[in-house]
């Protein structure tokens, strides 16, 4: 929520390439601190906040890097195509995912969870590694970072559109985007159902993202 708007800017006037690098590297070493610490039974509570934290500071620079190198990797004509395809396959992982995860959990545990979560990523960051020809895309640096975050601001502002995007984008981020943090509490308390089911349950908030990102796609090649 902070650093969302810093990140911006430094995702504009580094690599995105290099910078995805660096953030998916933290992420995995993220995953794996906690498989280690759940596998050795020295796991705390503040542990998992510390954990929370820099994934949260992560993330606030992955994000604005990864979409942006969308854009970066293909045309404009193809653009709309490209997000859409780009959030099919995220919400397809978010449908298949939870369901295989709560069948490891299960059977295995939560560490091994992590552990495979930790492994997951050296797919992405060989994919980054391996990627050739990258659009060199460089932000004026004649301006300096306050500048360039004042113009960014002064433009939402004066695109009505674009202001009220950030608003509800930010709505979302504060009330809805944690749900997955009362979700485990819900399937254990509430419904009462087995890890099985809670991988299930968390699958089913896919469908519907899946779906809308299918429409997408169809309606982007239509245009």
């Amino acid at each position: 929520l902070f650093l969302g708007l810093f990140a911006g800017v430094v995702a504009d006037r580094v690599p995105k390439r290099s910078l995805l690098v660096v953030t998916q590297s933290i992420a995995a070493l993220s995953s794996a601190t906690l498989a280690y610490l759940i596998w050795t039974g020295n796991i705390d509570l503040w542990h998992v906040y510390l954990v929370a934290l820099i994934v949260g500071i992560n993330n606030s620079f992955d994000m604005p890097s990864r979409q942006a190198f969308v854009s970066e990797m293909v045309g404009r004509e193809d653009l709309a195509n490209a997000i859409a395809l780009n959030s099919t396959l995220f919400n397809m992982g978010r449908l298949v995912g939870p369901a295989l995860a709560g069948i490891v959990l299960g059977v295995f545990g939560v560490a091994a969870c992590f552990l495979i979560d930790a492994v997951s990523y050296l797919a992405v960051i060989c994919s980054l590694l391996l990627m050739r020809n990258l659009p060199k895309v460089r932000a004026p640096r004649n301006r300096k970072p306050i500048e360039s975050l004042r113009e960014g601001i002064a433009y939402v502002r004066a695109t009505p559109l674009i202001g009220h995007l950030v608003v509800f984008a930010g709505l979302v981020g504060i009330f809805g985007i944690n749900f997955n943090v009362w979700m485990p509490l819900l399937a254990k308390k509430d419904i009462d159902t087995g890890p099985a089911g809670f991988g299930l349950l968390m699958s089913s908030l896919g469908i519907g993202a899946l779906t809308g990102a299918l429409v997408l796609a169809f309606r982007s090649r239509n245009v």
